[in-house]
C-alpha cells in the first residue's frame, strides 16, 4: 500500500479469498493513515476499511491506471533512442534540472537527477526511467490533471470497517 500511496493514483487491488474459485477485485478510491477507501461499485457507495485489515487479505497484486502523457516508448536509459533521451529532457528541464538539454545522451547528470527523483519517491534507485518513475515524473509536473488518492475526501464514505 506504501507504493501505492507514493505513487497517488487510484489501484484495483486484487483479492483470492478462502473458497472462491476466482479473484476479487476492489478499486482504492482514497487512502490515509488509517483506512484505504474503496469504491463498492454497484451504487457509487465508498466504504472505509482499515489497512490492517486490506493488508492481511490482499494478494499484493495491483493495477494502477494512469496516463503517459509524454508517451515514452519502452523504460528509458543509457542505451535509449536520442528522441526519447530529449523528449525526457525537455520534461526534466520543467522538474529543475539543469543538465546538458541539446544532447540526446543520457548522461551522468540524467542519471543522477533520475537517481535522486526514485529515492526521495521510494522507488528502486536504478536511475533508468520506467513505469514507476514514469508515474512519478508526471506527479511532479502540477501542469498534469490527474485523479488523487490523497485528495479523496474521507466523509464521502457511506461507512466501513
Amino acid at each position: 500500500l506504501n507504493r501505492i500511496q507514493a505513487l497517488n493514483l487510484p489501484a484495483v487491488l486484487t483479492f483470492y479469498l478462502p473458497n472462491h474459485a476466482w479473484p476479487k477485485y476492489l478499486t482504492i478510491a482514497g487512502l490515509d493513515a488509517q483506512n484505504v477507501y474503496l469504491d463498492a461499485g454497484d451504487q457509487g457507495n465508498i466504504i472505509a476499511v482499515d489497512r490492517r485489515i486490506i493488508l492481511r487479505l490482499w494478494s499484493g497484486e495491483a493495477y494502477i491506471v494512469w496516463k503517459n502523457f509524454f508517451s515514452f516508448q519502452g523504460v528509458i536509459g543509457e542505451n535509449s533512442w536520442v528522441g526519447a533521451v530529449k523528449s525526457l529532457k525537455v520534461l526534466l528541464r520543467d522538474l529543475n534540472f539543469t543538465g546538458d538539454f541539446s544532447s540526446g545522451s543520457y548522461d551522468a547528470a540524467t542519471r543522477e537527477f533520475i537517481e535522486d527523483l526514485q529515492r526521495k519517491n521510494g522507488l528502486e534507485v536504478d536511475g533508468v526511467v520506467g513505469p514507476f518513475t514514469k508515474i512519478v515524473l508526471f506527479n511532479e509536473k502540477a501542469d498534469f490533471t490527474k485523479p488523487s488518492l490523497l485528495d479523496f475526501k474521507a466523509e464521502t464514505t457511506g461507512g466501513g470497517n
